[in-house]
């Protein structure tokens, strides 16, 4: 067996309680498990998902994950008054009843809304963390939960929390979305393909394009402003940054197009653009990677993530996060050659494929997840 020798001594019954439907097209967070069932199963992890906390064998477990957005309505709410210790009552009974009990923190940021929630499990599972873990014990409201918006920003009138330092050996990280699946299927709306269990039977078709293929626009950016400037600001700067260059250089920008169009325009694309969200990793870093593209992102060097794609200078080219250094950088790529370009584009779609295609990878960096 081609995994790390230990992993086959583990035999665990992972039991996962979720809102995200296997069946479900669209992004799924567990799509991993569900595409490398058979290689997590061979070397001991066996896993079942579960919809209602009141299932009679929900605690019929080795382990139990709790996914923080079943409890969504607890934490993503303006009512300050809510009461959340239905929540913590729920996770007491899970350990009492199972020897472990873990948080599977869906948070698109690296902050979390749900810190309060650390003291009652065994392992908080999150996609990225801060590198400097004690920023888990320090309530900054929004800035907290998105680090990187200014000052002034949309106030989300949310209440967050902290967690204890002597809770922060809980931390582990689980893995991105760019995990999920990305295949790309003409019609897809139609039909449940996009992440359901037969779908993942086919995974060996996955579009990609060469990053050293005919590249005929600068770069290509399409999208709406939202009124939260938690979320749009950067947006916003490049929207309009690349407005004004666009009547010297080939620029594609505006609203929305449909999902061909889109990735046609990217894959014409020498640059391409992928500002935050509401988190940092976004679901466009990895449809530039497919592009074969250059990925241009705020800098990511706050974080730890897995996999790590983000090498800054070889796999995408950082920005500041107010932006203020985008204007230069776009002069400094119209004169960079087209060599080093298709070069950084190449590694990091190499890194990409070898994540999704990996599943000693996925194995390996689980096992190692729940064991230290």
């Amino acid at each position: 067996m081609w995994f790390n020798y230990y992993l086959s001594q583990i035999e665990l019954k992972i039991h996962i309680l979720t809102n995200q439907k296997s069946w479900a097209r669209g992004f799924n967070d567990f799509f991993p498990l569900f595409k490398w069932e058979k290689a997590l199963k061979i070397n001991g992890f066996d896993f079942y998902y579960f919809y209602n906390q009141n299932h009679s064998n929900l605690f019929n477990c080795d382990q139990l994950w709790v996914e923080y957005r079943y409890f969504n309505s607890y934490f993503d709410t303006t009512d300050q008054t809510i009461d959340i210790s239905p929540v913590i009552s729920f996770l007491q009974k899970a350990k009492s009843k199972i020897g472990s009990v873990v948080l599977f923190d869906s948070s698109d940021s690296t902050g979390s809304q749900c810190l309060v929630l650390t003291q009652y499990v065994d392992l908080h599972l999150k996609k990225q963390l801060y590198k400097d873990l004690n920023l888990y014990t320090i309530n900054n409201g929004d800035k907290g939960f998105m680090c990187w918006i200014p000052e002034g920003a949309t106030p989300s009138n949310i209440k967050y929390y902290t967690t204890d330092v002597s809770q922060l050996h809980k931390f582990r990280l689980s893995w991105n979305i760019g995990m999920v699946d990305y295949r790309y299927f003409p019609l897809s709306g139609y039909y449940p393909i996009g992440t359901a269990i037969l779908g993942s039977n086919y995974y060996n078709k996955f579009r990609t394009r060469s990053p050293f293929s005919y590249r005929d626009l600068l770069t290509s950016y399409r999208g709406s402003i939202s009124k939260d400037t938690r979320y749009s600001f950067q947006r916003a700067a490049l929207l309009s940054l690349l407005s004004r260059f666009s009547s010297t250089y080939n620029i594609k920008t505006g609203s929305f197009i449909n999902k061909s169009d889109y990735l046609s325009e990217m894959q014409r694309s020498r640059i391409s653009f992928s500002p935050f969200g509401w988190g940092e990793v976004c679901y466009r870093d990895f449809e530039i990677f497919q592009s074969g593209s250059v990925l241009i992102k705020p800098t990511m060097e706050h974080l730890t993530t897995f996999p790590n794609f983000y090498l800054k200078n070889e796999t995408y080219i950082p920005l500041k996060w107010d932006m203020s250094d985008a204007e230069q950088i776009i002069l400094k790529l119209i004169d960079t050659p087209k060599e080093e370009l298709e070069q950084m584009a190449k590694q990091a779609q190499d890194l990409f494929l070898e994540n999704q295609f990996s599943a000693e990878n996925f194995v390996n960096h689980f096992a190692k997840m729940l064991q230290e």
